[in-house]
């Protein structure tokens, strides 16, 4: 009578695979963290520098309808740099369009740009 052997376990090979499977998927994982938090950081400095726009121009459209104008001028904190520019007449008489542009700061020094457009009427 002969018995059959049991195979039991794992070979080397299939072990060897299995780690070469495991450390691609942990690389891979690794790659996608880091760009997901490259982008969310990114995603914070322009929605930090839209809110220093907003209330720059919540500002504009509160003042006196013959004083604003075209200027420049840095958030509270230094960091982003916002710049508008008013054009008289435009899309209207006794309208003025105020474009605001914040520069927000990059890791690679070139930044983002947020742009926004108000409309700001001599009688409101």
């Amino acid at each position: 009578m002969r018995f059959a052997l049991k195979e039991q376990g794992f070979s080397l090979l299939e072990v060897i695979i299995a780690l070469a499977i495991f450390s691609i998927s942990i690389i891979a994982l690794y790659a996608i963290q880091t760009r997901t938090i490259t982008q969310n950081a990114t995603a914070s400095r322009i929605t930090t520098g839209s809110t220093w726009a907003s209330e720059k121009i919540e500002e504009l459209i509160s003042a006196d309808y013959d004083t604003v104008a075209s200027d420049n001028d840095e958030s509270p904190d230094k960091v982003y740099k916002l710049d508008w520019t008013v054009t008289n007449e435009v899309p209207l008489p006794n309208t003025k369009t105020i474009k605001m542009v914040v520069t927000t700061p990059g890791r690679t020094g070139t930044g983002s740009k947020v742009e926004l457009e108000y409309i700001k009427h001599k009688g409101i």
